[in-house]
């Protein structure tokens, strides 16, 4: 029964780990969806904006550290590291002005940000994710 558990965790790990050539990337971007849908949940309630500011901190973060990164679409020559690059610091200029606005307890103009950042979330995932 160790041996059937073992080799089924080997097995998922293996299929998950081929999903992505590039894992660190898989585990920034799957981090930055969680960070995604806790502004998305609580953009709306300015009483939450302190968690809300801190978790569009880490988003910016992850921004960084997911342009240090290369998707397989842009290893593969299928798109640019130029293209990969602009798409990820447009997004980060606009969780930049998001920040400002809760700063500034300005929800309405964070949620409109927040729509800006889910087009540009979506036209990059079509554009560069791998399992498209």
């Amino acid at each position: 029964m160790k041996t059937l558990i073992l080799v089924i965790a080997l097995a998922t790990a293996t299929l998950t780990s081929n999903a992505y050539a590039n894992d660190n990337l898989a585990a920034i971007m799957k981090h930055m969806g969680a960070d995604w849908k806790t502004i998305a949940t609580q953009i709306s309630d300015a009483t939450k904006n302190a968690s809300t500011i801190a978790t569009v901190n880490d988003l910016i973060q992850q921004i960084n550290l997911a342009k240090q990164e290369t998707p397989d679409t842009v290893a593969s020559g299928a798109q640019t590291e130029a293209d990969f690059q602009a798409q990820l610091t447009g997004v980060q200029t606009t969780a930049t002005q998001l920040l400002a606005a809760l700063q500034a307890g300005d929800n309405a103009t964070a949620v409109g940000l927040l729509s800006t950042i889910k087009t540009a979330k979506d036209n990059g995932h079509n554009q560069f994710d791998p399992q498209n």
